[in-house]
């Protein structure tokens, strides 16, 4: 079976579906580093969007499989500390195409992707499917460390799981009102003697 490498164009995130079923039998390569827009969530961010890809485009039946690995930089702030946080995903991931079946337009296709474009003019987006990987591994609240104590610790500590949670003292009473601890009110106060 070959295996070739498609070269840099356009758009090599999106591929013809005729021209992948008309050599059904070519496992199509995308071996590059792709930039894509908008790769960020309210707390993370892809770097300039860009993402390393090595993925093969595979027609099997009806269905067209992308299967391969996925890695990208990432940055963010600390939740405690505010300070620029980086990491690195690495993904491998496995996602099928599919058309709507015409005589049964609600089927249920599960978790699959559909065709680009209109019938005789599909097309496969390659870039769905790393975008929604990137996007959903991004993190959704990242820590520089584990035990950070965050900006000011002294005045806003933060506690881990495994770390005991000291008790707060209780608040300092005024001594003017010191003689009233003294005083014990019964909960029950007995009904005056009856008048007969």
């Amino acid at each position: 079976m070959n295996t070739p490498v498609d070269q840099p164009a356009d758009n090599v995130l999106v591929l013809s579906l005729a021209s992948l079923r008309r050599r059904s039998d070519v496992v199509r390569r995308i071996q590059r580093a792709a930039c894509l827009d908008d790769l960020a969530t309210s707390v993370a961010r892809v770097p300039q969007g860009e993402v390393h890809l090595d993925l093969s485009v595979e027609v099997r039946g009806l269905d067209v499989v992308v299967a391969g690995q996925i890695e990208t930089q990432w940055q963010a702030e600390c939740r405690r500390c505010l300070e620029e946080i980086t990491g690195q995903i690495k993904l491998s991931v496995t996602e099928v195409f599919r058309s709507v079946d015409p005589a049964a337009p609600d089927q249920d296709l599960g978790d699959t992707f559909l065709f680009d474009g209109t019938s005789g003019d599909e097309m496969v987006s390659v870039e769905a499917v790393v975008r929604d990987a990137v996007l959903l591994a991004l993190p959704l609240a990242p820590l520089c460390q584990e035990n950070c104590q965050g900006p000011a610790p002294e005045r806003f500590p933060a506690h881990t799981e495994n770390e005991p949670i000291e008790q707060e003292p209780a608040p300092l009473k005024d001594p003017r009102w010191a003689a009233l601890d003294g005083l014990r009110i019964d909960d029950e106060i007995s009904p005056p003697d009856s008048v007969v």
